[in-house]
Formats: C-alpha cells, sequence, structure tokens
C-alpha cells in the first residue's frame, strides 16, 4: 500500500514545484553587470554561498538521515559492496547521459505542437548565466525525483536493505555533484590538481563548445562517449550562452 502513496505523493508535489521555478529571464545577467565570477573567494565562502540555499540542506539531510537508517536497520552482507560498486561505477555515464540526452535534449515537436522538458528549460537558463551558482542548483521539482522516486525505485527493484544502500549511494553522489558544481560557477581558484582538472573540464562545457565535456564529477564518460576531444581541434560555438542555434552568443572573455 504504501508504495502507492509514495507514488501519488511524488507525482503531485512533483507538478506543485515544477511551476516554481526560476525562468531563463530571471536567470539572465543583468544589463548593468559586466559578464565575469568576480573576485576570488575562499572555499569557506563558497561554502556559505552553498548551504544558504535550501536545496543543499534538504540534500544533506536526506543523505544523512538514509544512511543512519541503514545502520539502523543493519543485516550488511556481501551484496551491499556490490551496490555500491554498480552504483560508482556506472556513476560517469548516468552523470552523461542525464546531462547529454535530458539538459541539452532539442525541443520536440509533435502536432504542430513543441514541447520541451522542464529540466531542459532550467539547465538552459543556467547556461545564459554561468557566472551565477544558484542557477545551476537542482529545482525543487527534482527533489521530488530524489526523495520519492529513488526510493521507490530501488525498493520496488531490491532487497528492502539493498534498496537503501542504493538510495543513500545515489544521494551521497548527488551531493557531491551538486557541491563541485555550485563550486566551479563561483569565483573560488582550483588549488589541487583533480579539482582543477574538474573546473577547466566543466567550464570548456560552458565556454568553449557545449556540445562536448558533459562530464562534472567524473571525466571518464566523456571518454567512453568520445566527448572529450582535444582543445585545441574543437571549434569555439557560438551558442554556449544560449544554446540555441538561431543566436548568437556576444561575449564570453571573462569564462
Amino acid at each position: 500500500m504504501w508504495p502507492w502513496l509514495v507514488g501519488v505523493t511524488g507525482v503531485i508535489l512533483f507538478f506543485f514545484f515544477r511551476s516554481r521555478i526560476h525562468t531563463e529571464e530571471e536567470a539572465k545577467l543583468p544589463e548593468d553587470r559586466t559578464p565575469g565570477f568576480g573576485p576570488k573567494i575562499t572555499l569557506f565562502q563558497a561554502a556559505q554561498g552553498y548551504f544558504s540555499h535550501s536545496v543543499s540542506w534538504l540534500l544533506l539531510i536526506a543523505c544523512l538521515s538514509v544512511f543512519s537508517f541503514r545502520v539502523f536497520v543493519g543485516q550488511w552482507s556481501v551484496y551491499d559492496l556490490g551496490v555500491v560498486a554498480l552504483i560508482c561505477g556506472s556513476w560517469p555515464l548516468q552523470e552523461w547521459f542525464v546531462h547529454a540526452h535530458l539538459e541539452h535534449l532539442k525541443p520536440i515537436k509533435l502536432f504542430g505542437r513543441t514541447f520541451e522538458l522542464m529540466i531542459t528549460k532550467t539547465h538552459r537558463a543556467h547556461h545564459s548565466n554561468p557566472w551565477d551558482p544558484r542557477f545551476g542548483l537542482t529545482p525543487p521539482f527534482i527533489l521530488v525525483l530524489y526523495f520519492f522516486g529513488l526510493p521507490l525505485i530501488s525498493y520496488l527493484t531490491l532487497p528492502f536493505t539493498l534498496a537503501i544502500t542504493a538510495t543513500g549511494t545515489t544521494l551521497a553522489l548527488i551531493v557531491n555533484y551538486e557541491w563541485i558544481h555550485y563550486l566551479i560557477h563561483t569565483s573560488y581558484p582550483p588549488k589541487t590538481k583533480f579539482y582543477r582538472r574538474l573546473w577547466k573540464h566543466h567550464r570548456l562545457h560552458h565556454f568553449k563548445n557545449e556540445e562536448y565535456w558533459f562530464g562534472l564529477t567524473a571525466i571518464s564518460g566523456d571518454s567512453v562517449m568520445g566527448t572529450n576531444p582535444p582543445l585545441k581541434s574543437t571549434q569555439h560555438s557560438p551558442t554556449c550562452l544560449t544554446l540555441d542555434p538561431r543566436q548568437t552568443q556576444t561575449d564570453i572573455s571573462n569564462g
């Protein structure tokens, strides 16, 4: 009975929050502001900005709650390690697929009407103003999928204890994704070789060519899918900031 209740509640909340998202017009860089990330900030300042948004807290609380519940339930087995390994191993491709084929999905024309995913619209808004990390955060309607859809799918496909493990592992990867993504879109300068590589990879996607470099916390997905070309052989795209082939971008020199 309760899976049906969770599913129905999730659908209702999904449509409720779907209408409460930022628009492309709201995300657009103000005319009186010069494109750029502004003065450099510290990691602590970046974290303050990140946790000033409810999305960040909700994801972290959900992740910690699921893992706490998993510890309480107990009954650990080697299969838990298998679930963790499978999810972490496939994460680069999951990340790549969502970014390349959902967030960058072209509008679909059907019966004379044009349809577009809401996640595509919010991602286009993010591309229009990559200097403001707020617009790169997961919108509330996607949180509904994380908090209701993810546990439900896990429960329906795995034994109870493994479903909790799968849910917690996926949420941990999502939390990591959200933080890294937010940080890259701030003026915090890279301090480590590993982070600098992720930083450069994602900024190339925003300021060089939006058809490549879809990975964010893992670059291997791009290597496997052929979207990590040599920089010198890649042409500069005029639509990085618009994601619209009918328009041209004016200035990305501050990327």
